[in-house]
């Protein structure tokens, strides 16, 4: 099993809908493959883990790279896992606060959670220091 964690820029502003489909398609994506992880969004960037089987999350990531919502695609770190860091699939986006979170199956309130760059460095799992490092750049 591996990891990989990627950050790519939108085409274009993401509406709350836009959002939301994304969501959907990416959701039912990985369940049917038992692909987990987070894709978090704000300020018109993406951040994404993928964990899973080598051959599957790699052929997900292709399919990614021909995806015309997103551009400049640059892995950050691709490794051999011995267990997911993410157990369930979801998505953290920033902007939308009217969708009501536990209307959303698959949302993760993960970008509203408070760090403080002091909590980021006493972190041990890099790839939680490097999700909060996004979170923390995007307010």
């Amino acid at each position: 099993m591996i990891n990989l964690v990627y950050i790519s820029c939108a085409t274009r502003d993401m509406s709350e809908q836009d959002l939301l489909d994304l969501l959907k398609q990416a959701r039912e994506n990985n369940e049917k493959y038992n692909v987990t992880g987070l894709l978090l969004y704000a300020k018109e960037n993406f951040m994404q883990v993928l964990e899973g089987e080598a051959a599957i999350v790699d052929e997900i990531y292709e399919a990614i790279l021909r995806d015309d919502r997103n551009t400049r695609n640059t892995i950050i770190q691709r490794k051999n896992i011995e267990s997911r860091n993410f157990p369930q699939w979801s998505m953290g986006f920033k902007t939308y606060n009217d969708i009501p979170p536990k209307m959303i199956r698959g949302y993760s309130n993960f970008l509203s959670e408070k760090v403080s760059p002091e909590d980021i460095e006493k972190q041990q799992n890099g790839i939680l220091s490097l999700l909060n490092g996004f979170k923390i750049c995007t307010r």
